[in-house]
């Protein structure tokens, strides 16, 4: 197989809310890395200004040890069909669209994968966070 040379570092950024379709995602961008020896950067993104910016630092914390765990098992579900794949993980707290494009700028990341619910109804006015994204990188 012909290798295929990026100026980016062979990063795949997948911004994951732990949903059914950011878990579809993930596997698309599993399969993607494991045939261009990519690595997976997982992003999860507590959004500023939502319920969770009331909670006080040890609230946080609880809340960050669920996130890890629901990481490893992500993890564990994408290391069972490719063993070879490299994967890591990042908190952050912004607006998604913001923080998944600076994110990617300082990953010098290949590509993000994420999944998207398509227009509806306000989502047609404002915009959804996936064209946000597109938009922006």
């Amino acid at each position: 197989m012909t290798s295929i040379e990026t100026p980016k570092d062979h990063i795949v950024l997948v911004p994951v809310d732990f949903s059914d379709l950011s878990k579809h995602a993930l596997f698309h961008a599993a399969k993607m890395a494991s045939l261009f020896n990519d690595q997976i950067t997982l992003l999860h993104i507590i959004e500023t200004g939502g319920m969770f910016s009331f909670l006080d630092k040890s609230n946080k914390a609880l809340m960050e040890v669920g996130i890890l765990q629901k990481f490893s098992e992500l993890e564990s579900d994408i290391k069972n069909q490719y063993p070879n794949i490299q994967i890591n993980h990042l908190i952050k707290e912004g607006r998604p669209h913001k923080v998944i494009v600076e994110v990617a700028d300082e990953l010098n990341c290949d590509s993000i994968v994420m999944g998207s619910n398509g227009e509806a109804g306000l989502e047609k006015i404002i915009g959804s966070t996936a064209s946000r994204v597109i938009t922006a990188s």
